[in-house]
């Protein structure tokens, strides 16, 4: 059952992952409507399906802590040795010991007093170091609602608290600015409205110039919730005393309009039905496939039975509502179409068994075949929807709803398959012929 956002103004929306930055404030796991409260570190967000290998990544790093105190633990134990034997140790028992013993307990005391002259000024540091942790995990122990606990690091100290983030940096390597659906969204989602408030704040000034009206220049507009508080709190407005309150009135009257006729930061942004550009790829230097018009058209031609998996290396945003279509020009044996995950595909050695569950992909065949990755039933299960030469099959994802849509334009047929929210879907397709008939797929970018 998916868990949903227990903030009252968030009207119950599912969590869709987790803020894992060092030191956010905000609750870690995460809405659509939660996002700009972590928009200065968007980059740190994940899905919940990622969130296990970050645990096992965190895992990891404390057994290496862990066993760094069991090396200092050894160290005790060694000193101990030297110590328990002669800490109670009497004047009769020292007088009745052998010269040799003397002599061998007099040098290991000074050498571990040298010892303990060079390190002292560390082992202090350590120490303070370790009954601030040791109050640290009693407060994580007792808090029900952890808040970041301040640790002040001392100069010496940021080289190793930076190679231990750095365990997390290599955890968001693949997460970056080029190839992050999260990232990209959020960035084009400022472009976007940094741009409609700068026209507006520029717009604004010019017009009210004579009645000195002055905008800040941080302009943080983050829902339609907020747009009211926005206009008067966030943008801040200098008015001179000589401006009279009329006039004061009809400025702010005209400034409510405008805001009413201008898209602002509005989460709706997400549910815009975007085309997606396919484009085929022979990178695997198929000799069986042929790719033309621009990377429209993909033929597949074997030389006996033979099918063949393409997945197209971009990935589908993970928000909003996604659409793509393909036009079946041949039909050698088969066609499936569909998405699939990337990661998971990946896993699979790029030969996914459909006939089983987990296989990673969503498809539905020519011949009314269906597969998914996580009901059993629907694997080649047949449906209402055959498609032959010439039909359009329109592929619809709804990142919101976690639901894939097919569509064949010429009979308005349609199935809908709900599918496992992850960050890394891409649309797939599988090519199956049989000498001499060839399978033929094209992009098809009018609808």
């Amino acid at each position: 059952m998916q868990q949903r956002c227990t903030k009252a103004d968030h009207k119950n929306q599912p969590l869709i992952g987790v803020c894992l930055d060092h030191y956010c404030s905000s609750q870690r796991p995460y809405c659509n409507q939660c996002i700009p409260q972590h928009i200065n570190h968007c980059e740190k967000l994940t899905s919940f399906e990622l969130l296990h290998e970050w645990y096992s990544i965190r895992a990891n790093s404390l057994k290496e802590y862990q066993n760094f105190i069991q090396k200092c633990k050894k160290v005790i134990d060694s000193i101990n040795q030297f110590i328990i034997p002669i800490q109670n140790i009497t004047l009769e028992e020292i007088q009745g010991s052998s010269l040799s013993k003397v002599d061998q307990i007099i040098k290991n005391l000074i050498q571990l007093e040298k010892i303990e002259i060079v390190s002292l000024s560390k082992m202090n540091s350590l120490i303070q170091t370790f009954d601030k942790i040791g109050e640290n995990l009693i407060k994580l122990k007792n808090q029900k609602h952890q808040q970041p606990i301040d640790i002040s690091i001392e100069s010496n100290q940021k080289d190793d608290i930076n190679l231990l983030q750095s365990q997390d940096e290599q955890f968001f390597s693949r997460l970056k600015w080029n190839n992050n659906p999260i990232i990209e969204n959020q960035a084009q989602l400022i472009d976007k409205h940094s741009e409609n408030i700068n026209s507006i704040k520029n717009n604004q000034e010019e017009e009210q110039n004579n009645e000195n009206i002055v905008f800040k220049n941080k302009i943080e507009v983050f829902s339609n919730q907020q747009q009211y508080q926005w206009q008067y709190s966030q943008l801040e407005r200098i008015t001179s005393l000589e401006s009279s309150p009329k006039t004061v009135q009809i400025q702010k009257q005209a400034l409510d309009n405008q805001l009413e006729q201008t898209s602002f930061i509005n989460f709706q942004f997400f549910k815009q039905k975007n085309k997606i550009k396919v484009r085929f790829t022979n990178l695997q230097n198929n000799p069986n496939l042929l790719v033309s018009q621009e990377e429209k058209i993909l033929k597949f031609s074997p030389y006996s039975i033979e099918f063949y998996d393409y997945l197209d290396s971009q990935i589908i945003p993970i928000f909003g509502i996604h659409k793509f279509a393909f036009k079946i020009l041949s039909i050698g044996k088969t066609i499936h179409i569909g998405v699939a995950d990337n990661k998971i595909f990946k896993k699979e050695d790029y030969q996914p068994n459909l006939e089983d569950i987990r296989h990673g992909t969503y498809l539905i065949s020519n011949t009314g075949q269906t597969y998914s990755h996580i009901l059993q039933e629907n694997n080649q299960n047949n449906n209402q929807i055959h498609f032959f030469s010439n039909d359009i099959i329109i592929i619809e994802i709804n990142m919101d709803n976690t639901t894939i849509t097919w569509t064949k334009l010429s009979s308005n047929e349609q199935l809908t398959m709900k599918f496992q929210q992850c960050q890394s879907l891409s649309p797939f397709v599988r090519l199956s012929s049989q000498n001499p008939f060839h399978s033929v797929i094209e992009v098809y970018e009018d609808f």
